[in-house]
């Protein structure tokens, strides 16, 4: 399933009146500037037609439920209408959320939508609201973690409350770490703005950080993107967080800043929205009435607007049928893979059985010949060992003094077959 829509969902910092007059503002300000450059002197109830196939819809209500304000964008072009929605929501005593959607409704039935890059609209509010998701906070740039920082981001990382992924880059040894932050990292994470909580480890942090969590670390100018949910505790869990390689950042960028953003926006279009959002209604905005304008002439508008919103319904409902067929698919597919991960888990836990009937038998064999003490003295395995050759590799380029002589990729072909082992004493 392609990432189509562009998502960004998080709590307001501010209280619900001064969040709306933030988003109103930086709504009017992103509209008004190039390249859009549209005639925003007034937002009005109801349809605002602001330039030639270019619609604003903004409705908003108070009651017991709490309140909500909203602003929905229409720009028709050929090929289909580009649709941005912003809504603000605050239900009883929780806090104000703020989510931002684009995405591209084709006018072709079988046509794909076009997927939406993230709206310049996104880092301005970021830079407004305060904005936060869990115990972290949502910024458009990458945030320096310092030493005196590191619990925090690990707090962060274990909240259980978080929804977005957090975005972790660590410096190459050697590296400049402002020239890295500015000319690296800066333009691989810019896409994520508002699908992630970002942050860059100074070299101080980044070695407390990686002590702190020896199952899930980063290193050497590599980025690692981890899920909601982490346990810091459990070395399976590890798996689920993708790490990036130097090598990737550095020798193709934007293939990098492609594959890096592919898993935050689809985990925004895919993560069930907070639970105070449901009780907003469906947007049914009309134009507003003019009462000087004849009878007939009045009647003939409201039919057109009403036609205006049977297409616009048409397009949307296609969109969603859409999203349900790869949702449909996506589930089979993650049943086929539970089966044959069950399969395997049977598979390892008849050979973890028979590995510890053997450990067993040769515990009590050497017990049996007076090496009792030996059976049962626990092997130490040194901790910092690489785990992989492509590991191995990146370490040896911050030993100025070595120089590999192989080939990379015969070399990191070797990951699947052994395990590597540390160089002693090379120079």
């Amino acid at each position: 399933m392609d990432n189509r829509r562009y998502r960004m969902v998080v709590t307001s910092g501010l209280d619900y009146v001064s969040t709306g007059a933030q988003v109103d503002g930086r709504l009017r300000l992103w509209l008004k500037e190039p390249p859009k450059g549209y005639d925003v002197a007034a937002f009005a109830e109801g349809r605002n037609e602001i330039a030639r196939g270019v619609t604003l819809d903004h409705d908003s209500a108070t009651g017991t439920s709490g309140a909500y304000g909203r602003w929905r964008l229409r720009e028709t072009l050929p090929g289909g209408t580009w649709q941005t929605t912003l809504l603000i929501r605050q239900a009883g005593d929780g806090p104000t959320r703020v989510q931002l959607d684009v995405e591209h409704l084709p006018d072709d039935p079988e046509a794909l939508p076009v997927p939406a890059k993230t709206p310049r609209l996104a880092g301005s509010l970021l830079d407004v609201l305060d904005a936060r998701d869990g115990l972290a906070d949502v910024a458009a740039k990458p945030q320096v973690v310092e030493a005196e920082d590191v619990d925090a981001v690990i707090d962060e990382l274990c909240d259980q409350t978080r929804r977005l992924p957090v975005v972790v880059a660590s410096t190459p040894h050697g590296a400049d770490f402002d020239t890295w932050l500015e000319d690296t990292v800066d333009p691989l994470v810019r896409p994520l703005a508002g699908l992630a909580i970002l942050y860059v480890l100074s070299p101080d942090a980044e070695t407390r950080f990686n002590r702190g969590l020896a199952y899930h670390r980063v290193y050497g100018g590599g980025v690692r993107t981890y899920l909601p949910g982490v346990d810091p505790a459990w070395s399976a869990d590890g798996q689920r967080h993708r790490v990036m390689s130097r090598r990737m950042i550095t020798e193709r960028p934007s293939h990098a800043r492609q594959i890096l953003a592919q898993l935050p926006q689809r985990l925004a279009a895919r993560t069930p929205l907070p639970a105070e959002f449901d009780s907003v209604p469906v947007m049914r905005t009309r134009a507003r009435g003019d009462s000087h304008v004849p009878e007939l002439e009045r009647l003939r508008v409201e039919n057109g607007v009403l036609s205006e919103i049977l297409e616009e319904a048409g397009r949307e409902q296609r969109v969603r049928a859409d999203e349900i067929r790869d949702l449909k698919y996506e589930l089979r597919k993650a049943e086929n893979n539970e089966t044959l991960l069950i399969a395997e888990y049977d598979e390892q836990y008849r050979e973890l059985h028979r590995t510890r009937t053997q450990l067993l038998a040769l515990q009590k064999h050497l017990t049996a010949t007076g090496a009792g003490a030996l059976a049962y003295t626990p092997v130490s395995v040194p901790d910092d060992d690489p785990e992989s050759f492509e590991e191995l590799l990146d370490r040896l380029t911050g030993l100025p003094r070595l120089h590999f002589t192989g080939y990379r990729k015969v070399t990191l072909r070797s990951n699947s077959t052994r395990r590597p082992t540390v160089p002693r004493g090379s120079a």
